[in-house]
């Protein structure tokens, strides 16, 4: 009888650490993919691009930035909402992310529920230049009807970028 228990015994112990390799993947398996909402050389892609070398070196696997811009970064963010949760395709985004359901009205995707928050990448302080010429020292003039230009004309473009995605801009 203990013939027969320590044959069964060293049978399953043999196919026990037969299947170990099997058991343990590599992990990450297949190249991740970062996915920008933005245009290349965007302080999100900068920011992206960087994390992508980290990533590279330290887990052995290629790590792909790839810009998806347009629509306020809602394009980008619905092709990986809409990606299987496996943890190879990531988004990089910015606090647009954050405002764009109170400015889209029908984004195919929930920003809390289907993207939820990972980690900070970083914080990126935002600085306003202007041309000497103007002569301005403060931003006060730019306050005025200039900037209001300025602004209806991006506001009209990203409503028009978001109509051609399908998505109906508030």
């Amino acid at each position: 009888m203990k013939r027969v228990v320590a044959i069964g015994l060293s049978a399953l112990l043999t196919s026990a650490l037969a299947a170990l390799p099997a058991s343990a993947q590599n992990c990450p398996e297949k190249p991740i993919r970062i996915i920008v909402p933005f245009t290349p050389g965007s302080a999100t892609d900068v920011t992206a691009r960087a994390l992508a070398a980290v990533m590279t070196k330290n887990m052995g696997q290629t790590v792909v930035v790839e810009n998806k811009p347009g629509a306020g970064g809602t394009i980008g963010a619905g092709q990986v909402a809409k990606a299987a949760s496996d943890g190879y395709m990531l988004l990089a985004n910015s606090s647009a992310h954050t405002v764009n359901p109170a400015i889209y009205a029908n984004m195919t995707y929930d920003t809390v529920k289907d993207l939820p928050g990972v980690s900070l990448l970083a914080v990126q302080r935002n600085i306003m230049v202007a041309s000497p010429a103007k002569g301005w020292k403060t931003a006060a003039p730019t306050t005025a009807a200039e900037l209001d230009k300025t602004v209806a004309a991006e506001v009209k473009e990203n409503i028009e970028l978001a109509k051609k995605a399908g998505i109906k801009a508030r």
